[in-house]
């Protein structure tokens, strides 16, 4: 009867003590169904579900969740170091290391994998543009980070050079050279030879004409005629003329004519001068005076030897004499127009170079350009002329003046 009564009254302990857990699981319900559902409207009341819910969410923390004991990290073993192995893939001893294996670690670090460009590395590189550029005519006053590279002068950007054949072909970016016209070079005006917007231009021509031939004379008439022109010419100018007219420009060209007439007769030419000649065909100074519209129209005076064509053919002037021109453009382009007035020099009557001796003959010229007149494709020329020729130093000496009025058209109007 003892060990019943005791086995009753500790059955009645505990239930009572589960009770009294239950009222006091019952009270903190409200608390924990608060915080379970906390994450969402902290305004609207919880449904009767969501009490239910965290009710036996919190129940089951209570009697299961401090039984549940976070089991001890187990400590893994070390693991021992990978011998290291010479060249010859046999093992060395744990005392002795391989000094090899960081270099050729950073060699595997430095090299770019697939895909990926290489890093810079400081100092840069002296690189350069494809063609023959010359100097750096615009020096940087700030110095290369590994963020920026100052690049001042604008013409000379460096290029790379990719070679992707072997063996290297030059392909396909072809680098220039000082005597290549081909290429871009510094001597033709393709860089600047001060600052960012002065260029240099050189002009060098070999013009040979050999010319056997039969003349309509008494005696023999074969002839050979041999007529050798060298064009050395240099000009100055100062803008970015792929984009804008020259703010200013100066030009010398000389020609060396050499000549040599074979005959088997008498003939009317004068030996005396000599088979040489040496002239200046063109020597002036331009100057834009002043830009008229957003589109770079402009106006621009020209004075000195020059050369100018005055129709589309050239029958009517054509000739480098010693004037001013005044010249310019309108309406985007699509007007241009000369003014110009010539003191027209001698002519060798062989070589056909000029001289800077008057020939007492002047000549004013007047000319508008029009294109797309009447219908696109179509240009059209005003052209008005005045040679005032006061006479031969030798002979006739009567006074000539021609005027001229004119009309051309260049292209096409419609299907004509």
């Amino acid at each position: 009867m003892t060990c019943s009564h005791e086995r009753f009254t500790g059955r009645r302990r505990r239930r009572a003590a589960l009770c009294l857990a239950l009222l006091l699981l019952i009270q903190s319900a409200p608390r924990h169904a608060r915080a379970a559902i906390g994450d969402g409207d902290d305004d609207a009341p919880p449904s009767k579900a969501e009490q239910s819910e965290a009710l036996l969410r919190s129940l089951l923390d209570f009697f299961f969740a401090q039984q549940q004991a976070a089991p001890a990290p187990q400590s893994q073993p070390t693991p021992s170091p990978t011998p290291a192995r010479d060249a010859k893939g046999q093992a060395q001893p744990s005392g002795q290391q391989n000094t090899n294996a960081p270099s050729e670690t950073k060699k595997d670090e430095a090299k770019p994998r697939k895909g990926e460009s290489k890093p810079l590395q400081y100092p840069l590189p002296d690189w350069s543009p494809l063609g023959s550029a010359g100097p750096v005519t615009v020096k940087s006053k700030d110095e290369s980070s590994e963020e920026f590279i100052p690049a001042p002068d604008r013409w000379r950007f460096p290029f790379p050079r990719h070679d992707r054949y072997n063996p290297k072909r030059e392909t396909p970016w072809v680098t220039g050279s000082t005597f290549d016209p081909y290429n871009q070079n510094v001597l033709k005006a393709d860089y600047p030879v001060l600052g960012n917007h002065t260029f240099l231009n050189l002009n060098f021509q070999s013009a040979s004409n050999l010319n056997p031939r039969v003349v309509a004379a008494a005696g023999r008439r074969r002839q050979f005629f041999t007529n050798q022109n060298f064009v050395m010419g240099a000009e100055i100018f100062k803008g970015d003329a792929a984009f804008e007219p020259k703010r200013w420009a100066a030009r010398v060209t000389t020609v060396a004519n050499f000549n040599f007439l074979a005959v088997n007769t008498l003939n009317p030419f004068d030996s005396r001068r000599g088979n040489s000649r040496l002239a200046v065909e063109e020597a002036f100074l331009e100057k834009r005076l002043k830009v008229v519209s957003p589109n770079f129209d402009f106006v621009s005076l020209r004075v000195g030897m020059q050369n100018f064509n005055s129709d589309f053919r050239g029958f009517l002037f054509t000739d480098n004499q010693l004037g001013a021109r005044l010249f310019g453009n309108l309406n985007s382009n699509r007007d241009q127009y000369n003014i110009a007035f010539f003191s027209v020099r001698q002519r060798d009557e062989v070589s056909q170079l000029h001289s800077f001796d008057r020939r007492h003959q002047n000549v004013f010229l007047v000319n508008w350009f029009r294109q797309d007149f009447g219908a696109r494709g179509y240009t059209a020329l005003f052209n008005f002329v005045f040679n005032n020729d006061e006479g031969r130093v030798v002979g006739d000496r009567a006074t000539l003046n021609v005027a001229y009025l004119g009309f051309h058209g260049d292209g096409k109007w419609g299907k004509l």
